[in-house]
């Protein structure tokens, strides 16, 4: 009975209704009249789509792809919460990165200044010696320039080309 009443309660708002005259009228209601017979005709159509179930069949669908929007959500929400603990993870380790090299910047910068100082000392200990003579280690640059003239050439054949050999 609701259903009727329903059905009912749509004619007026058809557009063949709202397209006549005056739908309150007799001569609205006979079968002459076009806007009349497209009303019965939306009418029909409204009616085979309730008995086929097919409001229930539409819900139904919708309901499933709300559901699987619903996952698809969940998973996207599982990897966001995946890629914030990883990006957390890569920021800590860039953090102990940046903290172990300013560390060995540190170490080599007090290495650094140490060797510097070493070698002031090492420094104003050698000037300080430079006033009294030192005998130098190295031989004169006369001595050098005398020992390679008077290198004998090599004996080895296979090294020298073979016009150069003496005859026999």
């Amino acid at each position: 009975m609701t259903r009727v009443l329903s059905l009912l309660a749509l004619l007026p708002a058809t557009p063949a209704v709202a397209a006549s005259k005056n739908p309150f009228s007799l001569d609205f209601y006979k079968l002459s009249n076009t806007d009349f017979i497209v009303t019965l005709a939306f009418l029909l159509f409204v009616g085979v789509l309730v008995y086929y179930k097919v409001p229930s069949l539409v819900a139904g669908l919708l309901d499933k792809r709300a559901a699987g929007i619903r996952e698809e959500l969940d998973e996207a929400r599982a990897l966001r919460e995946e890629a914030e603990s990883v990006l957390a993870e890569f920021e800590s380790k860039q953090r102990e990165v940046g903290e172990h090299s300013e560390r060995i910047i540190a170490a080599a910068k007090e290495s650094a200044e140490e060797a510097a100082e070493q070698a002031r000392r090492n420094l104003a200990l050698a000037m300080s010696g430079a006033s009294r003579p030192r005998r130098s280690r190295l031989l004169p640059q006369s001595s050098v320039r005398s020992s390679r003239c008077a290198r004998k050439p090599s004996r080895l054949r296979f090294l020298r080309p073979a016009s150069s050999l003496p005859k026999k």
